[in-house]
């Protein structure tokens, strides 16, 4: 990494984003953070988890983009940029429908704000490589991530499916689609430009952990944390879930290394490891017995799980870095839920 090296983030404001500028800013990088709304700034400057850093303040900056799915809507926030990671999209937990269609809401921003990157990143002609947030949402089938289909074949970061059509029945599967259609709109455009930086996508299955951003219990539950919470505070769910999981410190790792010169571009990386959502309970014996006490945690709740072959494993190997368990996933966020419990009183 060069000193002059410079990150434009977007997302920073969501779960993963957020982690993602630490470890970002951790590593020594520059960073130049895509905000919608201009308040933002100082949610994220004045974070506990900024400001220990002590940076200085060339390190950490901003600049608002109201809209990105318009055209042009990143030429002015890319400029002198030589790396980009593009986190930014809707999620069904933070983004319902409503009285929005499908395309208007996931497909659109997804897909028109990944191109808006990659078009402008070619046009600033000095950016070098692209991470974008993807999901294993994009390469594997919705029925069979979401427990509702046999998962019959093994599933690693080469598998791609054709772009869906609608009408979705869900959040869920729009947001799936979204997904889909990023990441074919990504690698056509790729394919068709052929500009001199390279692109990498970044697939994610269920992603747990501490969320320093959340000022309340309640904001823990808008984000995949919640299929745990939902455990943990004895909750039982009648549809199975798939078996994948991964601490949202990795996938911010992943993200920021995948960006090294010994890193080769233009690939896709999974990030996922086998577990079972029927272990919650051992670890909350284990990890969490004055909660459960308090009656601030329960050992009633149930979550079946269902089978899914993920291939993960490769990320480990190329990225250099062993996945954290998911005892320490569920440690992560029963104890941040805990921290906020006794805040709220």
């Amino acid at each position: 990494m060069a000193q002059e090296d410079l990150i434009l983030l977007t997302g920073a404001t969501g779960f993963i984003g957020f982690r993602t500028l630490v470890f970002a800013l951790e590593a020594g990088y520059s960073v130049r953070c895509a905000i919608r709304d201009r308040k933002k700034e100082s949610t994220i400057a004045s974070n506990p988890a900024i400001k220990v850093l002590n940076l200085a303040q060339t390190r950490l900056t901003f600049i608002t983009v109201p809209d990105l799915t318009v055209p042009g809507a990143y030429t002015e926030a890319i400029r002198d940029v030589t790396h980009v990671l593009h986190v930014a999209s809707p999620i069904p937990l933070s983004n319902p429908m409503g009285h929005q269609t499908a395309e208007q809401s996931f497909i659109q921003p997804a897909v028109r704000g990944a191109l808006g990157i990659l078009e402008a990143a070619q046009q600033a002609g000095i950016v070098r490589r692209v991470v974008i947030t993807s999901s294993v949402a994009a390469i594997i089938p919705s029925p069979v991530w979401r427990g509702k289909g046999p998962s019959t074949q093994t599933y690693g970061p080469a598998n791609r499916i054709p772009t869906l059509k609608g009408p979705f029945s869900s959040s869920p599967e729009a947001y799936s689609a979204s997904k889909i259609a990023q990441l074919n709109a990504v690698e056509e455009w790729m394919e068709k430009e052929k500009p001199k930086f390279s692109v990498t996508t970044i697939h994610p299955s269920w992603v747990l952990g501490r969320n320093d951003l959340a000022g309340t219990a309640e904001d823990l539950l808008l984000s995949t944390n919640r299929f745990a919470l939902d455990i943990v505070v004895g909750k039982k769910v009648d549809a199975p879930k798939a078996g994948a999981c991964v601490h949202v410190d990795d996938v911010a790792r992943a993200h920021v290394l995948a960006l090294g010169k010994s890193v080769e571009g233009n690939r896709s990386f999974m990030l996922s490891s086998p577990m079972r959502w029927e272990d919650v309970k051992g670890i909350l014996e284990r990890n969490f017995k004055n909660g459960i006490e308090k009656g601030l945690l329960s050992l009633e709740g149930e979550q079946r799980t269902t089978y899914i072959d993920v291939r993960g494993d490769e990320t480990e190997k190329i990225l250099g870095f062993r996945y954290l368990s998911f005892e320490e996933q569920i440690k992560s966020i029963v104890g941040q839920y805990l921290e906020l419990k006794s805040l709220e009183g």
